[in-house]
């Protein structure tokens, strides 16, 4: 291996927390970087991290607009669903368990292993000849999706200082907005010129590059264990109990109100599984578990603690806007799914400038916080006059809306994860990258969850308000009954008053209580221990 052995022994202090000075310089210089590579091998592995989370953010949404295809092709209406709905599942479920496998069996075995995943799924998903063997692939895909966007996190950690990492980050959260307008685009532009089937194909090639370059490129040092050393380690009660509490949540939100009514027995039962298996599984995290998935000391961190809040919160905003606005240039102003994505270019681009102009800032000055706390506060105007657009609102009006919306968001989610792993500690940087991200996620599931409850209970109450004496109607006959989009368009502006808006209060009280934890600069002396893991250019 082409690393010293003084830096190896160094590394070494720096994992068993032997070398308290180590620890210090970690935890307080922002210019520390934990594995040190040439700039031509950096440039390969973040050019690996770049076209892994493409890939993931892109296949969660370049499905939408092929779904009337497949559901066309396999006679599959009545499945359709668990197309996205099993995706969603594993890819959440995996998140918070990628910290703590990244700690047991390192971050290069662990990359490659999901990008195969990943890769292998795409391919399984695209010559599926049967809606049974999609929902497979796609499940398999959430497993490989969930691990990139988590194992990506804690790279970037790793191999850059606190110091520009702001930057990456910032090109990191460009990506995800990118990718959420574009894929349902580039979906469909495949599903009408190739078949839906590319959706999936075209990550064959890009897969098989990211795991070359991971493999090739990113040598770090590995723990000296063997196998089964590392498997004893892991948590297994809590990884089952997780696990299951998720799922049973997650289908929970996913079928209430649309396969089952909120009140009725199995979405209750669901819930019900879920709290008593959360429950335990805190009882597991608490007491019995060695190693613990979530080790609760993360938790008295106070920064770890309000970024996760805060992301959570963004998680109920953000997915619910990006995923809401097309349905409402769709079915309720009747667009074009093409006109209704170039539409929301706003958000995307503004987005990407304040994400990465941000990441600058922070470089440049090193306040995290402050960046974070401005987003929140102009999200409480850019979302209240979201839920303004109407079905005449003129195109300059939602442009100047759309870029609001974009600059305050756009500083808001990969800043929180920076937050948390500042604050801590180098044992657990890798635990709390997860985390901070899984809460964003878990937060958007939840929030679609309660704004199509809402839009489901809100269009046919104004819908009798409009024709009191019509029979009664639901959500789906927007499009047979009169005045039906114009409607939904006001249900869905109710919706977004009390389903989103009032988020955005708390989401701006959670971020006054993130604190400027500015790192400092170390002073390098002739005692200083050698604390980063050289590599070589050889």
């Amino acid at each position: 291996m082409d690393i010293t052995e003084n830096n190896i022994k160094a590394d070494e202090k720096v994992q068993e927390g032997e070398n308290e000075k180590v620890k210090e310089i970690i935890e307080n210089d922002e210019d520390f970087i934990k594995y040190k590579f040439s700039k031509s091998k950096f440039a390969l592995i973040y050019t690996s991290i770049v076209l892994s989370l493409v890939m993931s953010n892109l296949d969660t949404t370049i499905i939408s607009t092929a779904l009337p295809k497949i559901n066309s092709d396999f006679n599959s209406y009545n499945n359709f669903t668990w197309i996205i709905t099993v995706y969603m599942l594993t890819n959440t479920a995996i998140q918070p368990l990628c910290g703590k496998f990244a700690d047991i069996f390192g971050c290069r075995t662990l990359i490659i292993l999901i990008l195969i995943i990943f890769t292998g799924a795409s391919l399984l998903c695209g010559v599926a000849p049967n809606i049974g063997v999609l929902i497979i692939g796609r499940a398999l895909q959430g497993l490989g999706s969930g691990g990139i966007i988590a194992l990506t996190y804690i790279i970037l950690a790793d191999i850059t200082s606190i110091r520009k990492r702001g930057l990456y980050m910032g090109v990191n959260g460009a990506i995800y907005a990118f990718t959420s307008v574009t894929g349902p685009l580039l979906g469909g532009f495949l599903t009408d010129h190739k078949t839906w089937r590319w959706s999936f194909y075209i990550n064959l090639p890009i897969g098989v590059v990211c795991i070359l370059f991971f493999y090739l490129f990113f040598k770090i040092p590995i723990e000296r264990s063997s196998f089964m050393e590392k498997f004893k380690r892991i948590d297994f009660l809590g990884t089952f109990t997780l696990i299951s509490c998720l799922v049973c949540i997650l289908l929970g939100l996913n079928w209430g109100g649309s396969k089952y009514s909120w009140g009725s027995a199995p979405v209750i039962s669901l819930f019900a599984i879920g709290i008593v298996l959360l429950i335990l599984y805190i009882i597991i995290e608490f007491k019995y578990a060695e190693e613990p998935i979530t080790p609760p000391a993360l938790f008295k961190y106070r920064n770890i603690t309000t970024s996760s809040i805060t992301n959570f919160l963004e998680g109920i905003i953000f997915l619910n806007v990006i995923n809401t606005l097309p349905l409402l240039y769709q079915d309720g102003r009747l667009f074009t799914a093409t006109h209704a994505g170039l539409r929301l270019v706003p958000i995307s681009a503004f987005l990407t400038v304040s994400a990465m102009g941000s990441g600058y800032l922070i470089g440049k000055f090193g306040r995290i916080d402050i960046f974070i706390k401005l987003g929140c506060f102009f999200s409480i105007f850019a979302v209240y006059l979201i839920s303004l657009i109407g079905i005449d609102t003129d195109y300059w009006i939602e442009f100047l809306i759309f870029i609001l919306y974009g600059l305050s968001c756009g500083v808001i989610y990969q800043n929180c994860i920076m937050v948390a792993q500042q604050a801590a500690p180098a044992e657990y940087l890798s635990i709390s990258t997860t985390i901070t991200s899984f809460f964003n996620y878990i937060g958007g599931a939840i929030g679609v969850a309660v704004y199509g409850a809402l839009l489901q209970n809100f269009f046919p109450k104004y819908y009798r308000n409009h024709y009191p004496e019509a029979s009664t109607v639901t959500v789906n006959d927007v499009h047979h009954i009169p005045e039906g989009n114009r409607i939904y368009i006001e249900a869905i502006q109710k919706t977004y008053l009390y389903s989103i808006f009032p988020v955005t209060i708390l989401l701006y009280i959670s971020s006054l209580f993130i604190r400027n934890n500015k790192a400092k600069k170390n002073k390098k002396n002739d005692d200083d221990v050698v604390v980063n893991v050289a590599i070589s250019n050889n």
